[in-house]
Parts: structure tokens; C-alpha cells; sequence
């Protein structure tokens, strides 16, 4: 559907719908293109304004204004929020990876530690071995 209302060439929704602007007593029925959706009221409204037969007053421009930015900052947030969901995933993710890191560190130390404990023990046997064969030496020394 063309119409040249108000700079508008056509007016596509999500469905065709018959809308009727109560201050200007005009009727429209609305095509839709595939694929395209309503993402909000302020959609249609826009449409409403945009393909009224009457000159706009000044307060219908403000209003057309101020919900045209309304969309814009809705679209603007929605955007934001998406990008705030994809970081959070990112960083969800590099925290899970630093979970394992740390776990598997954990473990290793663990492991280290173990073994230190084991070496210690073995270093104290040795040097109380050395001790016992020092003072054996000592002692045949002094019965010589």
C-alpha cells in the first residue's frame, strides 16, 4: 500500500490491522511486510501520526518527537542489555576457567606438598643415620 501522507510511502506492522486515529476521525488498514514486527505501541502510533491526512499540529510534532526518541532509548537499552548479557557470559565463562585453573593448581600443591613431606622424612632418617655412624666412628676412634 503507497500513501503520501505527511512524507510517509507506506506504513508496514506485523499484521494488517484497521487502526483509527480518534483525533483526526481517519481510518487506515495497515499491510504488513514478512518478517517484521511490532516492537512496541509507540510503532503503531507512529504510523498513526505519520500517515494522518492533516497537517501536524505542534504539539502532535512534540508528542511524534518524543516517542520517536522513546523508541530510539528503548532500542538503545535493549541493545545495552544484550551486550550486558554477552559479558556476563564471557566473564561467567573466564571464571569458570579460573575455577578449574585454581583446582587443578590446588592439586598440584597438594601433590608438592606431599612430596616435601616425604623428603622431609627421609632427610631426618638420613641425618639421624649420619649421627648413629658419626658417633660409631667417634667411638672406634677412641678405641684405637
Amino acid at each position: 500500500m503507497d500513501v503520501s501522507y505527511v512524507g510517509v510511502k507506506s506504513v508496514y506492522v506485523s499484521c494488517d490491522k484497521d487502526l483509527h486515529c480518534v483525533n483526526h476521525n481517519l481510518c487506515l488498514h495497515i499491510h504488513c511486510l514478512p518478517g517484521y514486527q511490532v516492537h512496541s505501541p509507540a510503532d503503531i502510533c507512529l504510523c498513526l501520526f505519520s500517515a494522518c491526512k492533516h497537517p501536524p499540529t505542534a504539539k502532535m510534532e512534540a508528542i511524534k518527537k518524543k516517542m520517536l526518541m522513546l523508541k530510539l532509548d528503548k532500542e538503545n537499552a535493549l541493545d545495552r542489555a544484550e551486550q550486558a548479557e554477552a559479558d556476563k557470559k564471557a566473564a561467567e565463562d573466564r571464571s569458570k576457567q579460573h575455577e578449574d585453573e585454581l583446582l587443578q593448581m590446588q592439586k598440584k600443591l597438594k601433590g608438592t606438598e606431599d612430596e616435601l613431606d616425604k623428603y622431609s622424612e627421609a632427610l631426618k632418617d638420613a641425618q639421624e643415620k649420619l649421627e648413629v655412624a658419626d658417633k660409631k666412628a667417634a667411638d672406634v676412634s677412641q678405641n684405637l
